[in-house]
C-alpha cells in the first residue's frame, strides 16, 4: 500500500495527460509562461545558462591538475565538499538546459522540477563552493605549496571562489520568479 502511495506522488503529473479526440495523449495540466517578451526570456535564459556553465567549468577545472604536495596516506578532505559542489553545479546546468529545451510555455511538472528547484541548487552549490574554498585554504596551510608550481596549487581555491561567486549570482538571478501561470 505504501508503494502505491509513493508511486502516485512520484508520477502525479501523468493525471494531466488525457486521451484526445484523435486518440493521442494531450497535456491538459497547468502551463507556465515567462513574464516578459521573447527577447527578455532569451536574455534571462542566456544569463542563467552562462552562469551555470561557468560554475560547472570552474568546479571541474579546479580539480583537473594533479596534487604532488600530499603526504602518503593522507585523505584529501576538501574533495568531499568539492563533490557536493560539482553535483549541484551539474544539477544547475541540467535544470537550466531543461528549461531552455522545453520551450515556451513550460508544463507544470517541468516548472516544478526546474524553475522552482534552480535557486536551491545554486545556493547549495555556492555554500559548498565556499566550504571547498575554506577547506583548500586549510589544506594548503597544513601541507604547504609545491615548490615547483605554486600556480597549480592556487587553481583549486581560485576555482572554488569563482564557482562560489557565480553560483551566488545564479541564485539571485533565478530567485526572481518571472514565470506566471497561464489561465
Amino acid at each position: 500500500m505504501s508503494e502505491n502511495r509513493k508511486r502516485t506522488k512520484r508520477r502525479y503529473y501523468l493525471n494531466d495527460f488525457k486521451i484526445g479526440a484523435d486518440g493521442k495523449y494531450e497535456y491538459r495540466g497547468k502551463l507556465y509562461s515567462f513574464g516578459g517578451d521573447d527577447r527578455e526570456r532569451k536574455r534571462h535564459l542566456a544569463r542563467l545558462l552562462s552562469c551555470c556553465i561557468v560554475s560547472l567549468a570552474s568546479a571541474v577545472l579546479s580539480e583537473v591538475f594533479p596534487r604532488d604536495n600530499r603526504p602518503e596516506g593522507v585523505f584529501d578532505f576538501p574533495v568531499i565538499f568539492w563533490l557536493i559542489q560539482f553535483l549541484f553545479a551539474f544539477l544547475s546546468v541540467w535544470a537550466t538546459a531543461r528549461i531552455v529545451f522545453s520551450g515556451e510555455p513550460l508544463r507544470e511538472y517541468v516548472y516544478l522540477a526546474t524553475v522552482r528547484r534552480l535557486p536551491k541548487y545554486a545556493l547549495v552549490c555556492a555554500v559548498s563552493s565556499a566550504l571547498t574554498l575554506i577547506a583548500w585554504i586549510v589544506y594548503l596551510l597544513i601541507f604547504g605549496f609545491r615548490e615547483a608550481s605554486v600556480a597549480f596549487d592556487l587553481v583549486r581555491p581560485v576555482g572554488s571562489a569563482i564557482c562560489c561567486a557565480v553560483s551566488f549570482v545564479l541564485f539571485l538571478a533565478s530567485k526572481t520568479d518571472r514565470w506566471r501561470e497561464q489561465l
